[in-house]
């Protein structure tokens, strides 16, 4: 019963993140050697500050899981005393470059835009123009100008950066 209520209790904050595959998160953050990735896209190379923000965050992730193993290896134990369930630990915040614009991944009907390229079923196709470029950062603009729970703004003239053509 009460490694049920430590699965309940951590299961929802441990299941975005998977250890097995360096940094990497439901939000699509992965790092190789100094090379970050997005959504499987290669966004830049890391500098120096980056590395040790990636360093850390690997220190404290591999702690965090520590903790949540010994609760679970605990569990039983815990049971058998009646004993509660053990407090949940601080969960480490993501690395700064994992939630960056440039890792911001936009999707537009057939089409998908991250970093100023487009993407078309997960492969680059192109890079943006200038034009294309001002407008994205309009768009994004009005979207973090938009309070949480309002009606979301009319669709956007000019951001058609893909089409597909159905004949129907």
């Amino acid at each position: 019963m009460l490694r049920l209520a430590v699965f309940s209790a951590l299961f929802g904050l441990t299941s975005t993140f998977n250890f097995n595959a360096g940094l990497s998160t439901g939000l699509g953050c992965l790092v190789t050697k100094n090379m970050l990735f997005s959504q499987g896209n290669f966004i830049r190379f890391l500098k120096k500050e980056e590395m040790d923000q990636y360093k850390k965050y690997k220190k404290e992730a591999a702690a965090f899981k520590a903790k949540i193993d010994d609760a679970f290896d605990k569990a039983e134990e815990n049971e058998a005393k009646n004993a509660t369930v053990p407090p949940m630990p601080v969960k480490p915040s993501m690395p700064a470059f994992c939630t960056g614009p440039d890792t911001t991944l936009y999707i537009f009907g057939s089409c998908s835009v991250q970093n100023n390229k487009i993407y078309i079923n997960k492969n680059f196709a192109r890079d943006l123009d200038e034009a294309e470029k001002k407008k994205m950062s309009d768009f994004i603009a009005l979207m973090a100008s938009q309070m949480p729970g309002s009606t979301p703004p009319k669709p956007q003239k000019g951001l058609e950066f893909c089409t597909e053509l159905n004949f129907l």
